[in-house]
């Protein structure tokens, strides 16, 4: 139970970091 929602937070973690990182990199 714990294992699949500590796994659903990392990968939107992930996702978010990325996300944020393409929109700095496309603002400059």
């Amino acid at each position: 139970m714990w294992f699949i929602v500590g796994l659903i937070l990392g990968a939107g973690l992930l996702v978010l970091v990325l996300w944020l990182r393409s929109r700095k990199i496309a603002v400059k």
